[in-house]
């Protein structure tokens, strides 16, 4: 079995940077697009992601998995 490929945060710079500066970021929230919430925020701070399958799993404090950004939408 492959390891999971997964966007870097180099990789969504790389990709925004053709975006128009003062364009909203929205998030969706499911892959066939049925629902849709603006960023809140983004937490970096000391966090990884543990998979449970090849799209679902947790994010903890710490560098036991993978280490990752959250973007989390306005509640």
């Amino acid at each position: 079995m492959s390891a999971p490929q997964y966007t870097t945060v180099e990789q969504l710079i790389i990709a925004l940077q053709a975006a128009p500066p003062d364009a909203v970021v929205i998030i969706q929230g499911d892959s066939e697009g049925n629902s849709f919430s603006p960023i809140a925020g983004v937490d970096h701070d000391a966090l990884s992601y543990e998979p449970d399958t090849p799209v679902r799993g947790d994010v903890v404090p710490g560098d036991g998995g993978v280490k990752c950004v959250v973007l989390y939408p306005k509640a």
